[in-house]
């Protein structure tokens, strides 16, 4: 999953302190009437627990995505959508990038973005080949790309919360302002009555039977080629092998998708939990690494290589950690990924 900021000069514009509906309709009144200008508007809002601000959405029946991430305080929940950029192929990723920075550069935006949050951000996903996905693949319903910027975005950080509204100039005006806030005002309301407790807040355990429909592949063959990788490192044919197998499994009750995200934030907050919701699928996960993330001229990634299970308090997390350092088995497996992180980035 991902999340593109527009430029912080992009179009600002910055006004006193009003309601989402008041800054929409100013910059509306500022945009040429027929043209298909973009206006955002952000104002900060009170916080609220983000899973149930995207409960809430799925529950209105809205296409809703979560970007979280526990142990920074960071959140962004994207509800609707204003714009998107669905691009494939090998050039899929530049597509994007120059129809984003086409958009903002005529934006009309209330107030520059920040690094706190604020101001209009896609949020989405794009695929490993280029190629549209079969309908039935977990990622059919969002195709080989998919970056969409919502018409309200909250955006949580430990400075607080901001709420960004966006819509196009030509066929938008004072209803469709005002509609964009009532909305909101309905989400929220719904997010505070089904926010849990924070002191009794305690992620469901799965209690429903899951049932196994499909293994690629099958256990006999994952456990054959497993195996035969492994004898191919011992001999030094291989450096490292990244083998991962796909299990359908099927429940006799609806998932509970705000319970799952609980557990995924709660059991793992330095990962980041994500999910999307579109046309009754949702996608969801947590994961441990950050592709890339670039500030001006910084650019950073990081190598997630090696592991050891978590103890069962700091004491045995620190002792688990020092074993983990002094693997030789484990500092040859992360050598080997950030070796190769260098070379690709070299050039």
């Amino acid at each position: 999953m991902t999340a593109l900021r527009a430029p912080a000069s992009a179009g600002a514009t910055g006004t006193p302190d009003h309601g989402l509906a008041e800054r929409l309709h100013r910059l509306l009144d500022g945009a040429a009437s027929n043209a298909a200008t973009l206006v955002a508007a952000t104002i900060e809002v009170p916080v609220l627990d983000p899973i149930a601000v995207y409960a809430a959405a799925v529950e209105a029946d809205l296409e809703a995505a979560l970007w979280l991430r526990p142990s920074e305080g960071t959140a962004y929940v994207g509800i609707g959508r204003a714009w998107a950029i669905e691009p494939d192929g090998p050039a899929r990723f530049g597509t994007a990038e120059d129809a984003w920075r086409a958009l903002v550069s005529g934006a009309r935006i209330d107030g520059p973005p920040t690094r706190h949050g604020g101001g209009p951000v896609l949020m989405g996903g794009l695929g490993f080949t280029g190629r549209r996905p079969d309908p039935s693949d977990g990622w059919g319903p969002f195709g080989s790309a998919s970056l969409v910027l919502p018409d309200l975005l909250l955006a949580v950080t430990p400075e607080g919360a901001r709420l960004t509204g966006s819509l196009y100039a030509d066929h938008a005006g004072p209803s469709t302002a005002g509609g964009l806030e009532r909305r909101w005002d309905r989400l929220a309301d719904r997010a505070r009555s089904i926010t849990p407790n924070p002191a009794g807040m305690v992620a469901r355990p799965v209690v429903a039977p899951l049932s196994i429909v499909a293994e690629q592949p099958a256990r006999e063959a994952w456990g054959r080629l497993v195996g035969m990788f492994a004898g191919a490192v011992g001999r030094g044919r291989l450096d490292k092998v990244v083998l991962a197998r796909r299990v359908d499994l099927e429940a006799p009750v609806e998932f509970d998708v705000p319970n799952a995200l609980r557990r995924l934030a709660m059991s793992a907050p330095e990962s980041t939990t994500f999910a999307f919701r579109r046309d009754h699928r949702t996608f969801l996960g947590a994961t441990p690494e950050r592709l890339v993330r670039t500030e001006g001229h910084a650019f950073r990634t990081v190598a997630v290589a090696g592991s050891i299970r978590r103890g069962a308090d700091p004491a045995e997390d620190a002792a688990l950690a020092r074993d983990l350092l002094a693997s030789e088995k484990t500092r040859e497996e992360h050598a080997i990924v950030v070796d190769a992180i260098l070379r690709l980035l070299a050039p």
